[in-house]
């Protein structure tokens, strides 16, 4: 069974090694993992700063989901095949937590959640939703997917860096580039009024790898709240308005890449839009 151990606080000594099959004791349910999300705590602990002190080879991660394939004695409250995810705090399931529950918590100083499977308390909830099935990742596999999806991301972060430089006469203006874990993009907002205000006037510009909406990485600009979108002006070439659940200018990877230059034609939209979302927004410098 295979795992990504961290067996020092470098990112260096995290690996992938193989681990005796486990088995559910009592209380406990085999999960076969699905998911497993990055926390920024999950960095803090690979580069010793969360718990310098704790002792290596543990599972990393602290989040994940998957399917139960095996259950130990005394367990009746899930079954082999139920979607679950992991508590992160092991020891608390409810009411008023303690210090030595606290400690009890997953990817450091338990095993956590990156290994093909791995044994939980029945105490894990149970998924609302599908999950779609995922291969185990292996850098061998996945190197040149990642590859590509960092050079999109490196070119991405370059671009809303300028974007944040040129928006800055706005106030209070452009707020740093973050990764916003829901979706993984990478995106800056540029708040047109103070932000504590109700409905506070804004527009995130931002890079998607890809999601459901499109299936390849895509720059969009979207103004808040959603303003009146009859009569859209068209975009320039490469640009296209999205109305369906959010609304914005969307410029799909391969729109920006059929220009001749590709960064200025992806600008040309983007200065476009963001022009006719501060016009419908009805704000100025």
């Amino acid at each position: 069974m295979r795992a990504w151990q961290l067996d020092d606080c470098s990112i260096d000594r995290l690996s992938v090694v193989e681990r005796p099959q486990p088995r559910p004791g009592r209380g406990q349910v085999l999960v076969r993992l699905r998911a497993a999300s990055l926390n920024y705590r999950d960095l803090l602990m690979i580069q010793g700063l969360y718990n310098p002190k704790r002792p290596g080879g543990q599972v990393a991660l602290s989040d994940g989901a998957g399917e139960v394939i095996a259950v130990g004695p005394g367990v009746t409250r899930v079954k082999p095949g139920d979607r679950v995810c992991g508590a992160f705090c092991q020891k608390w399931v409810s009411g008023t937590p303690t210090r030595e529950k606290l400690r009890a918590t997953l990817g450091g100083p338990l095993d956590g959640m990156l290994a093909e499977q791995g044994l939980k308390p029945a105490a894990g909830a149970k998924l609302p939703y599908e999950l779609p099935a995922a291969n185990f990742a292996r850098a061998v596999d996945e190197g040149p997917h990642l590859a590509a999806l960092a050079a999109w991301f490196a070119a991405g972060a370059e671009l809303l860096e300028a974007l944040r430089k040129k928006h800055k006469r706005f106030k209070p203006g452009p707020g740093p580039i973050r990764c916003w874990p829901h979706h993984f993009d990478i995106a800056t907002v540029i708040e047109l009024e103070d932000p504590k205000k109700k409905n506070a006037r804004s527009i995130g510009i931002g890079l998607s790898p890809g999601d459901d909406y499109y299936a390849q990485p895509y720059f969009y600009l979207s103004p808040y709240p959603r303003p009146d979108t009859e009569s859209l002006p068209e975009l320039p070439a490469g640009g296209r308005w999205h109305t369906r659940e959010f609304f914005g200018a969307v410029v799909t990877g391969v729109d920006m890449l059929a220009h001749a230059d590709p960064r200025a034609g992806l600008l040309g939209v983007l200065d476009a839009a963001f022009a006719e979302s501060v016009k419908r927004l009805g704000s100025r410098p």
